[in-house]
């Protein structure tokens, strides 16, 4: 038995066409090979599929690709199935460890920040959209880093709950500048009393 897929031009419709092609030798009762038979079966809707499938993965990788700032997308057991190079990066250089797909949350968060950002994620796979401010634990660095932080619930064409996304910003040098000058304008009052 042979299998093939080719395209074949149909005049009629002036255009290309997928076929999957299969050909089965064809015996007699002696079991002397006849001929072949030849099984012809339309895919073209199913390769057109595919091929709109794998240009859809392309163009979203190129965003994920594109992106300046953390995004992932976890799954709603908190796996981790898609994110951009950046959040790779950040997990990267916070954790100090390389960085792997597929894993639970916890693998991706410095063990002082697991509980705060687990209950973040479990509030969106409630529904909840949650924007925060908030410090996260740099180990390379051996401080806190301020980073702004959404997390949202991702839902499929159905409304069925697919998990979670995340997208991080790292404020820090905005974050450090305000504070500073909010000490500054504290000093100031204090000697102008």
């Amino acid at each position: 038995v042979l299998h093939d897929e080719q395209i074949f031009n149909i005049p009629a419709q002036n255009r290309d066409r997928w076929f999957s092609i299969t050909h089965h030798p064809v015996y007699d009762e002696q079991g002397k090979i006849l001929g072949a038979a030849v099984h012809y079966r339309d895919i073209d809707r199913i390769k057109t599929e595919e091929q709109k499938a794998i240009e859809n993965e392309h163009q979203l990788n190129s965003v994920l690709d594109s992106m300046f700032n953390s995004f992932a997308f976890f799954n709603k057991d908190l796996m981790l199935m898609r994110c951009s190079p950046r959040f790779k990066k950040q997990v990267e250089l916070f954790m100090n460890k390389k960085f792997e797909y597929y894993q639970p949350v916890e693998f991706y968060l410095p063990e002082r920040d697991r509980e705060k950002v687990i209950e973040r994620m479990q509030q969106a796979l409630q529904g909840n959209r949650i924007d925060v401010e908030c410090t996260f634990y740099h180990e390379p660095l051996g401080r806190d880093v301020w980073v702004q932080q959404f997390y949202h619930p991702v839902f499929s064409y159905d409304k069925q709950l697919l998990g979670v996304a995340f997208h991080g910003i790292n404020i820090d040098d905005q974050k450090r500048a305000e504070l500073e000058l909010q000490r500054s304008y504290d000093r100031l009052t204090t000697v102008l009393r």
